[in-house]
């Protein structure tokens, strides 16, 4: 899946229509079938609306443009990224944090409990969890995409191939997870300074975060709009209104990717059958696989093939 290609002509109302799976209702499909492309809105990728609703017209309309140019950026162009060889990047991180573990509270820590990211920065998707705990069979010396952890099995389980690019906010293992509720600020710093040079780095131009505090951090610490979405796809920002849809901006592109909140897979555990959260993070995974633009006669199209959370 190192693929990461975009389309650059003009959106056709013949291949772009508002796609079935999402469920858009019947009134917007026929009129969509015979649409121009004045009467459809272009997210990203594959994923296109009907025109939005009046409320959200200006700020939509001053978006779009800047959408437009990051749905034709090649990111293979991207140039001074961090990151330019993951497992010398990952052993500096590992020195550098450990040392200040260490400094920090004053005995050595294991440098085996810090996880690795997972697939590859051309992945076109990326996967962002809080902190890896203790619940896993491979406890040192191993990466984020762990099937024998319940939540990441989840997580594989959905918009994944085994290049997609899977890592965490904090690194560290954690018996709580709560590293960014409760290291020192220097400590902090460190992950969040490494987990910045893998986004810099990647050339994804969709990323799914997991966990509500999670999405409030990289509000709190990057520059993001805050995009609602429309439709079928309202859900996505009326769930969690203080992070919906959010758009990391850029100096020469105004934004660099669009990011996508969804629930925890724990709390996925205890959600009935077909009820809302699980139907919601259902809409959440099938606009991320549309956004990601993979064509399904691709390896990477598989992407698209997502277990329902609430089927």
């Amino acid at each position: 899946m190192a693929s990461s290609r975009t389309r650059t002509g003009p959106l056709s109302g013949a291949s772009r229509h508002p796609d079935p799976s999402l469920a858009i209702p019947e009134q917007v499909e026929e009129q969509a079938s015979g649409a121009d492309d004045a009467e459809l809105y272009l997210v990203l990728g594959n994923l296109v609306l009907p025109r939005p609703p009046q409320e959200l017209k200006d700020r939509t309309e001053k978006w779009e443009p800047h959408l437009a140019k990051l749905n034709a950026r090649n990111m293979e162009d991207l140039r001074d990224r961090p990151i330019k060889d993951l497992d010398k990047s990952f052993l500096d991180f590992q020195a550098q944090e450990s040392e200040i573990f260490q400094s920090v509270f004053q005995q050595p820590p294991s440098p085996g409990l810090l996880v690795k990211l997972s697939g590859s920065l051309a992945s076109p998707l990326a996967h962002r969890l809080h902190q890896p705990s203790f619940t896993t069979d491979c406890r040192d010396n191993a990466e984020t995409a762990d099937p024998s952890n319940g939540c990441l099995a989840m997580v594989m389980g959905n918009v994944y191939t085994p290049d997609t690019l899977v890592f965490d906010h904090v690194h560290r293992r954690d018996a709580q997870s709560e590293g960014i509720q409760q290291y020192p600020p220097r400590l902090l710093s460190s992950h969040e300074d490494y987990t910045r040079d893998i986004a810099q780095s990647m050339t994804a131009k969709v990323e799914i975060l997991y966990w509500k505090k999670l999405q409030q951090r990289v509000l709190q610490t990057q520059d993001c709009e805050i995009l609602p979405l429309w439709g079928d796809l309202k859900a996505l920002s009326s769930c969690w209104p203080s992070s919906p849809v959010m758009v990391m901006q850029t100096l020469k592109y105004r934004f660099r990717r669009v990011m996508l909140d969804a629930r925890h897979p724990q709390h996925m555990f205890y959600q009935s059958r077909g009820n809302v959260t699980a139907l919601r993070q259902d809409k959440a995974m099938k606009a991320a696989a549309l956004m990601a633009d993979e064509d399904e006669e691709d390896e990477a199209g598989k992407l698209e093939k997502i277990a329902e959370w609430g089927a």
